[in-house]
């Protein structure tokens, strides 16, 4: 993830969800399906943007 919070070109955030479980599940299934290439882990977005505060996962899609 690029400095200052904002996920890298081609890494897409995943989410809000209201808690760090909800997160892990949704993570565990995007895990399970085999779509992506990359993952990263649920954490704490503070928002901004068109995203509102929550946890979120990250997606790479080339």
């Amino acid at each position: 993830m690029a400095a200052g919070g904002w996920p890298t070109p081609d890494w897409y955030l995943q989410g809000p969800y209201q808690t760090l479980a909800d997160c892990d599940l949704a993570y565990e299934d995007a895990a399970q399906s085999g779509l992506y290439t990359g993952l990263v882990g649920c954490h704490w977005f503070r928002g901004g943007g068109p995203y509102m505060p929550g946890f979120y996962y990250e997606v790479y899609i080339p």
